[in-house]
């Protein structure tokens, strides 16, 4: 098949969306590490959430080659990891590896340094550990509540090797700390929240990461989010647990895109299901490269969505018969398909709501199952120019 087909096969294409992933076992370990760092801490004090083979206080972790995404938690002044349980446990679900830190009680400085110590001790225990083998030390991300929150940004100035950052009714960051983020980072705030009013913390947050990579988002829910349930404290109705599913299912989607590189999860993150949650109010974001994503498989006689989000400008997509082992660096960025037979698919205009849409369309003709290519994300990124984005694999099914 030769590069003059691919035209038409961009309206048979499809992605391997996101499936519903198994909720996992829950297992439970206290660890006491000592604080790799000269700095914080001398242990580092955690309870660590993840999948396991039966649920219960030190069952043995479920399998995974190469470990398991993990997050490392930063908790809220006056608390402890232990007091987040819920939250702990549903990541654990999900299937991440949730650190919940117990140090740093009432000491942000201590917490910040703990944060980045954090980071190498879970890479040390994962050659050395009664929990060895059980986290992917190339999947880290960084997630906190209010106190931790800010220290999110703060820890992410000093970057140890997080991949990306997630902050739930966060503190404001210490001047200048948010511009330092070379990572993809989310906000969760609530219009319920008196302790970390949003105009004071998560909307100069969200405004001063001016140096982030790929996405900055800031998710504001209803009236009913409040500073606590947004984190899974204190849900005591059930308008509270309706605020911790939406804040669980936008985040649990970020950190599948951005630990686990699944584009599809920017249905979930930044998509129209993302904006269908019953407490979801709005949405901002901007990207440093344009993100690309299909909104759910196409089959066979199906059509489907296919988004693309960018800065304002035109923007499409490029085809190829597939990816290749090591990107092509160009002058706006790296070229991920095969340039031998890569060329322009589909393009538009991407307006102020930073998203194009297109439908593809698959006829009902068996002889298309299994047939496929790629596509790479081209638009306007945050420095105004034309970039290269994300890439995906695509292939049809029945």
């Amino acid at each position: 098949m030769s590069s003059r087909h691919l035209p038409r096969l961009l309206l048979i294409v499809c992605t391997f969306a996101v499936a519903a992933m198994a909720q996992h076992a829950v297992g439970t370990r206290v660890v006491a590490w000592p604080n790799p760092t000269s700095l914080g801490s001398p242990v580092l004090t955690a309870r660590v959430h993840y999948p396991a083979v039966t649920a219960g206080v030190n069952a043995p972790v479920l399998p995974r080659s190469n470990g398991w995404p993990t997050v490392v938690f930063l908790h809220g002044f006056a608390l402890l990891g232990n007091d987040y349980h819920e939250l702990g446990d549903e990541l654990a679900r999900a299937g991440f590896v949730a650190v919940m830190s117990n140090t740093a009680q009432l000491n942000n400085l201590t917490q910040e340094y703990d944060g980045r110590a954090l980071f190498t001790a879970v890479c040390l225990a994962n050659r050395c550990d009664a929990l060895s083998g059980a986290f992917d030390v190339g999947a880290i991300g960084l997630v906190g509540h209010s106190m931790g929150g800010g220290n999110v940004a703060n820890v992410l100035a000093n970057n140890p090797g997080y991949r990306c950052g997630l902050s739930l009714a966060p503190v404001s960051p210490l001047a200048g700390r948010a511009a330092l983020v070379h990572v993809p980072l989310g906000i969760i705030a609530g219009m319920g929240d008196s302790t970390t009013p949003l105009l004071l913390n998560a909307q100069p947050f969200y405004q001063s990461m001016t140096g982030y990579r790929q996405i900055k988002s800031l998710h504001l829910l209803s009236q009913n989010c409040n500073h606590n349930n947004v984190a899974g404290l204190l849900l005591t109705t059930a308008a509270h647990r309706a605020v911790f599913a939406n804040a669980r299912d936008l985040g649990v989607a970020f950190l599948r895109r951005f630990l686990l590189g699944q584009a599809a999860a920017l249905e979930d993150t930044i998509g129209d299901h993302a904006k269908s949650g019953s407490q979801f109010v709005a949405l901002t974001h901007e990207f440093e490269r344009p993100q690309i994503w299909l909104a759910g498989p196409l089959r066979i006689g199906s059509r489907v969505r296919l988004s693309m989000a960018g800065e304002p400008g035109i923007a499409g997509t490029l085809a190829a018969f597939s990816q290749i082992p090591s990107p092509l660096p160009t002058p706006v960025g790296p070229l991920h398909l095969d340039p031998a037979t890569t060329i322009v698919g589909v393009y538009s205009f991407v307006g102020t709501g930073r998203r194009y849409d297109y439908t593809m369309i698959v006829p009902n003709d068996p002889a298309f199952v299994g047939v496929s290519f790629s596509l790479q994300a081209f638009g306007n990124g945050r420095n105004g120019g034309p970039i290269l984005g994300n890439a995906i694999d695509l292939c049809i099914e029945r």
